[in-house]
């Protein structure tokens, strides 16, 4: 392969794995990867129910090989699950398996549970619970993140309606004329 067709090939992985293709097996790879997530996002049409109270999903994540670094990261095969409880309450879960020539054998997981705390969705918490992705090639544990948060959202036109929203009673700003 020349130099630019790597260049290509690298840059299409990078484009639809999210990370760089080993140069070993690169046709197979990249077609059984394609395959896959085509496969995948039909399964996950026909998961999903009408009005998106509820979504099921496939995919497949591509692993990671360095022999220079002496680390490797097996392929995992996604299950994901979103749904909305009610107005207030909606929660996202991932879960990881690897698969393949598996030297890991942990089974990753991302949660997060997302809580409208206002009538008008200004103000929302989130509780979370995901998977770090450096400590994928640091150890063989899988290392969590969790937190909690609040956001505050306000949409506004310009500076002096961000502050009367913010700072003001009631919502708009009625212009003198």
């Amino acid at each position: 392969m020349e130099d630019q067709d790597r260049k290509q090939l690298q840059a299409f992985s990078l484009l639809a794995q999210g990370s760089f293709m080993s140069e070993r097996n690169t046709d197979n790879r990249l077609l059984a990867y394609n395959l896959f997530e085509t496969a995948a996002g039909l399964f996950n049409q026909i998961l999903s129910d009408e009005d998106n109270k509820l979504n099921l999903g496939v995919s497949y994540e591509a692993g990671a090989t360095d022999s220079s670094a002496e680390y490797e990261n097996s392929d995992r095969l996604g299950f994901s699950v979103s749904t909305q409880i009610d107005d207030w309450i909606s929660i996202n879960a991932k879960v990881g398996i690897p698969v393949g020539g598996v030297t890991r054998t942990a089974v990753a997981g991302d949660v997060e549970v997302l809580l409208r705390l206002t009538e008008d969705g200004s103000l929302t918490a989130k509780v979370f619970n995901r998977e770090n992705e450096w400590q994928q090639y640091v150890v063989d544990d899988v290392v969590y993140t969790q937190g909690v948060g609040i956001s505050y959202n306000v949409d506004f036109n310009t500076f002096k309606e961000l502050i009367h929203k913010i700072f003001g009673k009631g919502g708009k700003i009625i212009e003198k004329q």
